[in-house]
């Protein structure tokens, strides 16, 4: 016959709180300490991202702000951490390259471009605070998603096309400093148009980074092809040793005969 034991309760004797579980309280506590520790193994880096992004304002208009404040006060800008990328002469040489074309030359080298913070809409914003003829020009400390826009009188002595030859003459990643140097030098020239079909007909020159991989596949090709010329040579080895033990055995046997 089957013994009843009663629940331990509450209010049963000998009752404690170490000995009383409750298992909806349990799960209650699994179940809201879930949703906190998700973001915590699933996003380790959310953390950081925020706080650089409210470091760095990723709306066109309030970093167009910012970069006019900039610009009222001097005409090249290194904006946050670009500066850790760049040369340590970068803002003079951008100055010296930037302040005989004719026309003021405005610069801004951002840390990095994104989708919401693309050179094309914050170019028109810019000259719209800036409210004068001039040449703007916003890139990558790398030197690429770099954008210029030439604006009123500006026009009549710095080509809508230089920028752009420049940047097709250049390899990409050769850093701000060089693609505004040679902006320069283009402008310089005299002849862009020239220049600019040029550069668009030919082959954009290769980046350090596409050199490097282009080195490795073709070490990694000359390598493939050694091992298959020695296994195919291999292969034909062992292929002539087995028909020769069979010409020698076959030929043994009519000896024999």
């Amino acid at each position: 016959m089957g013994r009843n034991v009663a629940p331990i309760t509450p209010d049963s004797p000998g009752a404690s709180e170490g000995n009383v579980r409750n298992p909806y309280t349990s799960a209650m506590r699994r179940g809201l300490l879930l949703p906190l520790l998700l973001p915590a193994l699933l996003l380790p880096g959310a953390a950081p991202a925020l706080a650089d992004d409210d470091a760095y304002p990723v709306t066109p208009s309030t970093r167009a702000d910012r970069i006019a404040s900039l610009w009222k006060r001097d005409r090249v800008v290194v904006t946050d951490h670009a500066p850790r990328s760049l040369p340590p002469d970068a803002k003079a040489r951008i100055t010296a390259a930037t302040e005989k074309l004719g026309a003021p030359v405005y610069v801004a080298v951002e840390p990095r471009l994104r989708a919401v913070l693309d050179a094309r809409a914050l170019l028109p914003l810019l000259r719209d605070r800036m409210n004068g003829d001039g040449v703007y020009i916003v890139l990558e400390a790398s030197g690429s998603l770099g954008e210029a826009l030439v604006a009123g009188s500006a026009t009549a002595v710095i080509p809508e096309k230089a920028w752009r030859t420049a940047d097709f003459e250049l390899a990409s990643g050769v850093g701000a400093v060089a693609v505004v140097e040679r902006f320069a030098e283009v402008v310089r020239s005299g002849n862009v148009e020239a220049r600019y079909r040029a550069a668009v007909e030919a082959e954009r020159p290769k980046s350090a980074t596409r050199k490097r991989l282009d080195a490795y596949e073709r070490a990694r090709s000359e390598e493939s092809a050694v091992q298959w010329t020695a296994f195919g040579a291999g292969t034909a080895a062992s292929a002539g040793a087995v028909l020769l033990f069979a010409f020698l055995r076959r030929r043994t046997r009519r000896t024999r005969r």
